[in-house]
């Protein structure tokens, strides 16, 4: 079954920006779904949701405060936006490749060919700073949002590829196609990978604020495009076009500020900076792993691992980090202990429009060249950067509950052991001769007894002592006689009763046939309208002595709705998506019984399986009705039959356009998974557009088709 309750669980706990309580097996196993984009370069969508937008390059992830995911356009020059509650809008740029509009909202400026963003620290649902990379207008763009309004500014670079202004204002120096972007989560400082400049560049911040006039230097590199100087100083090292950077300070701690991870990109490594500024290698033996598909230094140490042209590289929220194999088709793992491992792809890479492994494992799924990649709170749900112009997401899968296994035989009682020999016992000492009694002295005389004292104050209540053991029952006494009844006080009298609505005569049973095949479940019949309630009589007053007053009328009961006939049950298929629920149908008249049929015999009970751990479920994931394509073509004398899949029980709505105007609509229910089709009668010859609906948000594959009718000689 298409696990979208989990996705949507997950999504649901990003928004909420707290963990989830999964229960993780022994061997978790992990599943990558779409989660926007379906292999077609786009920017469309705006204003529905996930499922009917395109995105166009996508190259950059980050979350907002308020759950939202914000998606780097590189090809589309936009950053999109996904909210909480699954909308898709624009938040930065117009589609124009040039850089204007500071001083006013992201909404109606331009961004030119961005590739990151990052998000600085302390923000709220409401106001927070981002940071965007234009790696063809050779700058880095600021929005800073307050109170939900946003203004754009440019905080380095001044549009002219190039290096220079190292120790002064960061927007009067020279940039050239820079790359990834992060902050630094103690001191606020912006790090930038100037991959044009083989270099890793610092914007200081003051008391955590950046602007244009805060001072840029650099921190990593000396231009030249080699992987040199581990073991000495980040400055006096060489990088090779980074495309990634991660600040790995920790919130609070400031012995961690400073500290980074570099994705020298043609230098097939990772490397990291200490918070003495020392740049060691973090992965990557320098040599690209041959393929894909061979195991390129799994299971082993990172530092003895090939990996080729890496990319985007978070935290893993363990001490460990997840980068982008990008030449490799990967996304791979580094734990706290220096073990690197595949945790997405299987090195093979997808073309746009294939399926790429969608609902199956996250192992075995193909991606093809990752560019970015961001962790939810849960730190298991990952959302990649496609290159496909997709958006994807690894999940954790729900565990497993298998059924218990039999229990083995008791073992047989061992013997008791044989009792060993009493020991000798000592001989018995002598006893020691008795000392003479002395004689009793005589007793003295009883003296007077003197007056009583006063009374001294009450002491403490001392402590309940223990309960002592309860005694044996004694006989039972005989019975005394019963007490005389007090008279009853007299009842009020009793409201009258409201009739009560004839009720159908009950018709003879018919008898029990023997059970068939479970049939397809058939599709629920319409809710016919309640009776209308009647309306309760006034509460009597209560008389005295408890005398009851009088009960108010009951309304009368409205008839019972008219029950939608029952489908014939399907057989048992597979577990298809879960589809939205259809309208509950009316009650109908209930039939006459017929007698009832012999009592089959009982089957055996079978063994109780051990119950599982319960995972948390999410919202039904939409059903997923999907067209063949984009274009339908028919050549059947303008005679038009539309087929199509559905993923599990469905009503389907089908839309035929022709430029606004509604040629053809026609609904039709479906009670299981498969393929199928609608027959749209006679249509003219003629180009339209296809609209495949689902009842209650089923998800579509692809929104609109291209239906071409051609008539043709049978």
């Amino acid at each position: 079954m298409i696990r979208g309750t989990v996705l949507r669980a997950l999504l649901a706990a990003a928004v909420a920006g707290a963990p989830l309580a999964l229960a993780t097996p022994a061997t978790a196993s992990y599943t990558l779904s779409p989660f926007i984009g379906n292999g077609t370069a786009g920017s469309t969508g705006d204003g529905g949701l996930i499922q009917m937008a395109t995105i166009n390059g996508p190259t950059g992830l980050v979350r907002l405060p308020d759950g939202s995911l914000l998606i780097v356009e590189a090809s589309g020059h936009r950053v999109r936006r996904v909210a909480s509650d699954l909308a898709v809008s624009t938040f930065f740029g117009i589609g124009t490749n040039t850089s204007t509009g500071d001083g006013g909202t992201p909404a109606a400026a331009t961004i030119n060919g961005p590739r990151d963003i990052a998000l600085a620290p302390g923000g709220t649902a409401s106001t927070y700073t981002l940071y965007v990379s234009e790696f063809t207008g050779n700058r880095v763009r600021k929005v800073a949002v307050v109170s939900g309004v946003g203004t754009v500014s440019t905080v380095a670079g001044t549009g002219i590829a190039g290096f220079s202004g190292d120790g002064g204002a960061a927007n009067a120096a020279q940039v050239t196609s820079p790359f990834g972007l992060s902050v630094d989560q103690v001191t606020g400082d912006l790090y930038i990978a100037d991959q044009g400049n083989n270099r890793i560049r610092k914007v200081t911040a003051t008391a955590g604020v950046i602007t244009g006039a805060s001072t840029i230097s650099t921190v990593v590199g000396t231009g030249t495009a080699s992987s040199t100087g581990d073991g000495a100083a980040a400055t006096s090292a060489t990088i090779n076009a980074p495309v990634s950077v991660l600040a790995t300070a920790v919130s609070g701690d400031a012995s961690t500020t400073g500290t980074l991870m570099v994705s020298d990109s043609s230098g097939h490594r990772l490397r990291r900076v200490d918070s003495s500024g020392n740049i060691t290698t973090f992965a990557g033996t320098g040599t690209a792993c041959s393929t894909g598909t061979a195991l390129c230094g799994d299971y082993g140490p990172a530092t003895a691992a090939q990996i080729r042209t890496p990319t985007g590289v978070i935290s893993d929220g363990a001490g460990g980090y997840y980068f982008g194999d990008q030449s490799d088709n990967r996304i791979r793992r580094i734990s706290s202990t220096g073990i690197i491992t595949t945790v997405i792809g299987n090195g093979n890479g997808c073309s746009g429009l294939d399926r790429c492994g969608d609902w199956g494992s996250a192992e075995t799924a193909t991606i093809n060249a990752p560019w970015d990649l961001v962790l939810a709170p849960d730190n298991t749900t990952i959302y990649v950067a496609d290159a496909t112009s997709r958006v994807r997401v690894r999940t954790l899968d729900p565990p497993l509950v298998g059924p218990a296994g039999p229990q083995g035989p008791a073992g047989p009682t061992g013997g008791t052991g044989a009792t060993g020999a009493t020991g000798a016992t000592g001989a018995t000492g002598a006893t020691g001769p008795q000392g003479a009694q002395g004689a009793q002295g005589a007793q003295g005389a009883a003296g007077p007894t003197g007056p009583q004292g006063p009374l001294g104050p009450t002491g403490a209540k001392g402590a309940a002592g223990p309960q002592g053991a309860t005694g044996p029952q004694g006989p039972a006494g005989a019975q005394g006689s019963a007490g005389a009844t007090g008279a009853a006080g007299p009842a009020g009298p009793a409201g009258p009763q409201g009739p009560t609505g004839a009720t159908g005569p009950q018709g003879p049973a018919g008898p029990q046939g023997v059970a068939g095949a479970t049939g397809p479940d058939g599709a629920a019949g319409a809710q016919g309208p309640a009776g209308p309630q009647g309306a309760a009589g006034p509460q009597g007053a209560t008389g005295p002595q408890g005398a009851t007053g009088p009960q108010g009328q009951a309304g009368a009961q409205g008839a019972a709705g008219v029950a939608g006939a029952v489908g014939v049950t399907g057989q048992d298929g597979a577990d298809g998506a879960d589809g939205a629920q259809g309208a509950a149908g009316a009650d109908g008249a209930q039939g006459p019984a017929g007698p009832a049929g012999a009592d089959g015999l009982a089957g055996t009970d079978g063994a109780n399986g051990a119950a599982g751990v319960q995972g948390e479920s999410g919202d039904p994931f939409p059903l997923l009705v999907s067209l063949p394509g984009d274009n339908v073509v028919v050549y059947q004398q303008a005679h038009v039959i539309l087929r199509f899949f559905v993923s599990g029980p469905a009503e389907v709505r089908v839309t035929v356009l022709q430029g606004s105007r509604t040629v053809r609509r026609v609904s039709r229910t479906f009670k299981g998974v498969g393929r199928r089709s609608i027959d749209l009668g006679s249509i003219r010859r003629g180009s339209y557009r296809v609209q495949l609906r689902g009842a209650r948000g089923a998800t579509v594959s692809v929104d609109s088709g291209k239906l071409t009718v051609r008539a043709r000689k049978t």
